[in-house]
């Protein structure tokens, strides 16, 4: 029996399945839809180890909106792989960071209680050190998602 296995790759389906601190690359954007509010969603797919080893190799991927109240998430991202205030997603691709990730239970459709690892937090990875700073990207009203802040009212805690 012969078997051609050209251009085949090999699938690595080991996905990030405990708590610890892992080294990931940014692999792939995607955009993935919108919420019920109509906000953009869209998904970061990443590729690492756990901090310290060089195997397994794991995947894992985040899914962020672009809503008003979810907007803090990506700016954590971004501050962690030192993006500049205005920057065009797809950037991110090739970039490194550092993730806390820690084990969220929550209960499933028919009832029955699910498990997912989630980032709790994000660090810079010097492995970005190498790489040219993300450039600045200009607004596109049609293509961009902004959140204004009134510093002046009043705190209220």
């Amino acid at each position: 029996m012969i078997i051609n296995t050209k251009g085949i790759e090999v699938s690595e389906n080991v996905y990030l399945n405990k708590e610890g601190k892992f080294l990931l690359q940014i692999t792939k954007f995607e955009m993935d839809g919108t919420t019920s509010a109509g906000d953009p969603r869209f998904k970061f797919t990443f590729k690492g180890v756990e901090v310290g080893t060089k195997e397994p190799v794991y995947l894992h991927s985040e899914q962020f909106s672009a809503g008003a109240n979810a907007l803090w998430k990506v700016k954590q991202l971004g501050v962690a792989i030192k993006a500049p205030e205005v920057y065009d997603l797809n950037d991110f691709v090739g970039r490194y960071v550092i993730s806390n990730i820690k084990q969220d239970t929550f209960t499933k459709k028919d009832g029955t209680v699910g498990t997912s690892y989630k980032v709790k937090s994000w660090e810079y990875s010097s492995f970005n050190d190498k790489l040219p700073p993300i450039p600045e990207a200009k607004e596109d009203k049609n293509d961009s998602v902004s959140v204004d802040v009134d510093d002046s009212a009043e705190i209220p805690f």
